[in-house]
């Protein structure tokens, strides 16, 4: 076994040992692994006597090969933080995880898609929810990646609204992947699963979520992420947490107006009279980022083949006529007048004064 993944492995384990400090340990010694056979007089120089002491006793007792086989019996993937898999945007943040532990589908994470966290709180308004569908269900499937902590309240219903829009998702846990909390959640638990997406977490598979995780699982949000949306939550939610490690990052961070008497206003109004980004539609995220898409990429009704077709040669900016859409096509033009009905209703294809068909724009 490689002894970088072991030592890599052997401290995410040992959680009581920061990022921070499995960074400067092992650059000072030259590498990860160095850390399967230091002397506790060489860790004393980085941590104080109890933390080492507690080291060493763990690691005696240790077997990376006996925690992979464990690992594989539960269809959990470990990425140490030097991995190729793993994803480079966290990798980028100062505190990045030694390692995170993947269930579902580890290839998402690494895939080439806008990722943006959607987060709020446990006891949402009708306001707040009715803001996660809206945003949620304009976002294109086929470039976006929807990520969220899995919490009662605002988070279930991001990874809901995710799953019903056919979007991929990543449910960031503060427990171990294999701790379903809250236990509520088993059946969006196995959703996001069961729909290509995963489930994501720094701590050892087992682990139960105590308080202080969950501040620590905010900045893996976070650093997933390019964008940020904070939907609500008051002055002393997690939400601005999440929303401070993401403005710490370099990420951009995006905030809806409230009615000012909702107690659930405060966090979304301070982070806009800080600078965050209004957000009002889910167009301004994806202008803010430059990412071009076409009514297709929204649309929750799937198009036909002959749809898709007819559709193919109305892009790059031609304009085309029904005759000259038979010709190209070979379609009876009974079949054509009312394809070109169906897209129209849609919004997708839109007719010029001159009679001409041509592809709407977003």
């Amino acid at each position: 076994m490689n002894p970088s993944f072991s030592g890599h492995l052997l401290c995410s384990y040992f959680v009581r040992l920061s990022p921070q400090k499995f960074i400067e340990i092992a650059e000072t010694l030259g590498s990860p692994k160095a850390l399967l056979t230091s002397t506790s007089s060489t860790l004393l120089k980085y941590c104080k006597e109890p933390i080492v002491n507690a080291f060493m006793t763990f690691r005696k007792t240790f077997s990376a090969q006996k925690i992979v086989e464990l690992l594989k019996q539960k269809n959990i993937t470990y990425l140490p933080r030097d991995d190729p898999h793993f994803p480079q945007l966290l990798r980028d943040i100062p505190d990045c995880p030694i390692g995170i532990f993947v269930k579902g589908n580890v290839s998402l994470l690494t895939e080439d898609r806008l990722f943006v966290a959607m987060v709020g709180t446990r006891v949402p308004t009708s306001y707040g929810t009715l803001l996660v569908s809206t945003f949620i269900k304009d976002f294109p499937k086929n470039k976006t990646v929807i990520v969220s902590g899995m919490a009662l309240g605002t988070d279930g219903e991001v990874h809901s609204q995710a799953l019903k829009n056919n979007i991929p998702t990543i449910a960031v846990l503060a427990g171990g992947v294999d701790y379903i909390y809250p236990a509520r959640h088993r059946y969006l638990y196995e959703n996001i699963l069961a729909s290509h997406g995963a489930i994501v977490s720094e701590m050892p598979p087992g682990t139960q979520p105590l308080p202080h995780f969950f501040l620590e699982r905010n900045r893996i949000i976070a650093g997933l992420c390019r964008a940020v949306i904070i939907i609500e939550g008051s002055s002393r939610s997690g939400t601005l947490a999440t929303a401070r490690c993401a403005a710490e990052y370099d990420r951009a961070v995006f905030a809806p107006p409230h009615p000012i008497t909702s107690s659930k206003s405060a966090a979304p109004h301070y982070l806009l009279k800080q600078g965050a980004n209004l957000i009002t539609e889910t167009s301004d995220i994806l202008q803010y980022f430059d990412i071009q898409i076409n009514l297709v990429d929204t649309l929750q009704t799937p198009l036909t083949k002959t749809h898709s077709l007819l559709l193919r040669y109305l892009t790059d900016n031609q304009q085309l006529s029904v005759d000259e859409l038979i010709e190209k096509t070979k379609l009876q033009p009974s079949v054509i007048f009312s394809l070109l009905s169906e897209l129209e209703l849609l919004g997708v294809i839109a007719k010029a004064q001159d009679g001409t068909y041509y592809q709407s724009t977003p």
